[in-house]
């Protein structure tokens, strides 16, 4: 029962990061955001609270990411089991439980090409730098999202650093350029997100009391004294 339970809540989690492109798809205009990337974090994060353990944010974030990396191994496995099995039979069939849940970033990966880099952010930096989850096989230090059409040698260690470097100052400028949002869209992201997650009677009484908070701002008659009664 304990393990059924667990499983459910990150079906839970995984459908959030999943209902939030700007969290894993880098075309998104908020890819780059840190602030709503950070909101959804913390958001997932209450959902895992429900587990009862002791994990801090910045530990359930990586075993989040410890996640997303066996979803690329296993990926990989399967498309490499497809281009060299002769049938439906010898296509790799992925062991993750969570591997179908995950499905949805599979079309943000890029085959590696010599020379392009493809900056997926998410799959660099991170991928490379995260524990191994227990028991499992040891990850090769190529980029998961360089899922290759066809083998090619290791680059040497000294090229991957020097690229790799190169690659997080790409991200940071980038950053730095897309960051520049108007504080208020970032505002109303942050609560689309938090009405998102509420009933559908609970969504339309919010947006009716949002929209009277509005109002009564442009009349210039909201003070620090104003506020909601509820009814019992």
């Amino acid at each position: 029962m304990a393990a059924d339970n667990e499983r459910e809540v990150w079906t839970r989690i995984i459908e959030v990061y999943k209902d939030r492109p700007h969290m894993w798809d880098k075309h998104h205009k908020y890819y780059f955001n840190r602030d709503m990337r950070q909101q959804t974090f913390t958001l997932m994060f209450e959902i895992f609270g429900e587990l009862k353990t002791n994990m801090e944010l910045p530990a359930f974030k990586k075993k989040f990411e410890n996640m997303r990396t066996s979803f690329f191994r296993e990926l990989k496995k399967v498309i490499s089991s497809k281009q060299t099995g002769s049938g439906s039979d010898d296509v790799y069939k992925p062991s993750l439980w969570y591997y179908n849940l995950f499905t949805f970033i599979e079309e943000t990966t890029e085959p590696s090409r010599t020379g392009v880099d493809t900056m997926d952010s998410d799959e660099v930096s991170q991928s490379l730098e995260l524990d191994e989850p227990s028991g499992s096989q040891s990850l090769n230090p190529k980029r998961p999202s360089q899922l290759d059409i066809t083998e090619e040698e290791p680059a040497p260690r000294k090229k991957r650093l020097i690229l790799q470097k190169k690659q997080e100052k790409l991200f940071d400028t980038a950053q730095q350029l897309l960051t520049t949002t108007d504080e208020w869209e970032v505002i109303g992201m942050g609560y689309g997100i938090q009405l998102k997650n509420l009933g559908k009677h609970q969504q339309v009484v919010a947006k009716k009391l949002m929209s009277e908070v509005i109002f009564y701002g442009q009349l210039g008659k909201l003070t620090e004294e104003s506020s909601i009664t509820l009814k019992n």
